[in-house]
């Protein structure tokens, strides 16, 4: 099994051209509570609506059934921020701490296009998938 560490590269999306910047999320979904899953995507779509860019924003996830519930979510997004201290901190100073996810997607749903790879790229998903089984 390979256990790379991700390394901090300067660049702050996974994706950047001179049209688009895009976050790329690949979440084995299981079904369950997943606090640190929908805490990883909701911090994806929070630093795609916020960038600074006139490019278009692009979040890929695998899986449309339990990825797009995150935005639906009542929790405050304080706390779906709270494992990324620089990013809650931003997030405290700009919007109202008791802002759900929900009511700063439906501000936000027009910056951020939200793309199932399982749809969009069925074989690349379907590769990215068994690549995901075999590192659990």
């Amino acid at each position: 099994m390979d256990r790379r560490r991700k390394v901090a590269t300067p660049k702050p999306f996974d994706l950047v051209t001179d049209r688009r910047i895009a976050e790329f999320t690949f979440i084995d979904w299981k079904g369950g509570p997943e606090s640190i899953r929908k805490q990883k995507l909701f911090k994806d779509f929070y630093q795609l609506a916020e960038a600074d860019t006139t490019k278009r924003r692009y979040l890929y996830f695998l899986g449309d059934e339990h990825a797009p519930k995150v935005f639906t979510s009542r929790t405050f997004c304080k706390e779906m921020l709270q494992k990324y201290a620089h990013l809650r901190d931003a997030f405290v100073e700009a919007h109202d701490v008791t802002l759900s996810v929900r009511e700063y997607y439906d501000e936000k749903k027009n910056l951020v296009i939200l793309e199932d790879l399982k749809l969009a790229a069925p074989y690349a998903a379907t590769a990215f998938v068994s690549m995901t089984d075999t590192q659990t």
